[in-house]
């Protein structure tokens, strides 16, 4: 890097935003920032090469810093580049959530608040809890969006989503979330409604080690929690032969298969009054607590969903907020 200097003159960020910054800089260096190729922006942007380039100069003379540096596989941002791209996302996110937020104002209704689920333990309650936004709050309206909670964390940060609501744990996330425990999932072992159970665990565990499994994946907290618990109890190893983290794949190829998996306890209970899946037995001393997240202290429509959230799962446990006496940071991943 040290080919590549900070600054390419004095810093006039401020300046130059008031006059001269647009949303398509914020765009190039996001698009950069992603693709890490002078070559793939121009194509995803639909302009040349030489564009891309000539843009990117302007901006870091402009602004007075280097904000890429070119490398042997691309290019790729310096500190005040990524620290550039993390704020051009957020904005990039608010301007969709205006756009949004006038598109709901001409259909008549006053507010929006996007929510992020998990697909998983939050997906089970959801429904409850849009009923119960909708009749005490009927000026609202309600944008969910599917995705895993790592992913749901990082749009929450680009100001993309208000709430995401799914599994977390403990961990290192950044000082400004806010959390809000729901309910302790516990994990349930699944199977097809065509597996036939044994009554002893002992060979029930026989049996499930000689079935096909449909995993979520390796890096998926639900995953890794299960992998933990057969490792402490000496069992497995099972084959996995699909790895998703999708609940409608899961309960497609149970219901094609003998196949088992795992699935949080509330999901699992959906997912078996709709005969998708029959439940075997829960795993002891597991559990996987679910809350919803906020980037920061929801406003007066977010906290109106949030207590939907609430009234849906029975209540809450105490609750988790960043930089309060109770605040506790989160980060996770799960089905």
């Amino acid at each position: 890097m040290s080919s590549c200097p900070a600054t390419k003159g004095p810093m006039n960020f401020e300046r130059y935003a008031r006059s001269s910054l647009k949303t398509r800089h914020l765009k190039l260096i996001d698009a950069l920032s992603r693709h890490g190729s002078i070559g793939a922006v121009a194509k995803v942007m639909f302009i040349t090469q030489p564009a891309v380039s000539k843009a990117l100069a302007e901006l870091e003379e402009g602004i007075g810093a280097r904000l890429f540096c070119r490398t042997a596989s691309g290019v790729v941002p310096t500190p005040a580049g990524a620290c550039l791209v993390s704020y051009a996302r957020r904005i990039l996110g608010e301007i969709d959530r205006a756009g949004d937020a006038l598109a709901a104002i001409s259909d008549g209704v006053s507010e929006t608040v996007v929510v992020g689920v998990m697909p998983g333990p939050a997906r089970s309650m959801m429904a409850q809890c849009l009923a119960r936004v909708h009749s005490s709050a009927p000026h609202i309206r309600l944008v969910v969006r599917e995705a895993p909670m790592p992913a749901l964390l990082s749009l929450l940060q680009q100001g993309k989503i208000d709430l995401a609501i799914g599994s977390v744990m403990d961990g290192s996330p950044p000082s400004h979330i806010w959390v809000e425990r729901l309910y302790e999932d516990t994990i349930a072992v699944c199977a097809s409604t065509t597996f036939k159970p044994a009554r002893k665990r002992a060979e029930l565990w026989a049996r499930l080690s000689a079935t096909d499994w449909v995993l979520p994946p390796r890096q998926n907290l639900l995953r890794s929690t299960f992998d933990d618990y057969l490792e402490r109890r000496s069992l497995g190893p099972f084959r996995a032969i699909v790895e998703t983290a999708s609940v409608d794949v899961t309960t497609g190829l149970l219901g094609a298969s003998t196949a088992a998996t795992v699935v949080p306890r509330r999901l699992a209970e959906h997912c078996q009054r709709a005969g998708l899946l029959q439940i075997l037995f829960e795993l002891e001393d597991v559990g996987m607590p679910v809350s919803v997240c906020a980037s920061r202290e929801p406003g007066a429509a977010a906290s109106i969903v949030v207590d939907a959230a609430k009234s849906a799962t029975g209540g809450t446990m105490p609750g988790i907020r960043a930089g309060s006496k109770r605040g506790r940071q989160a980060d996770g991943s799960g089905r």
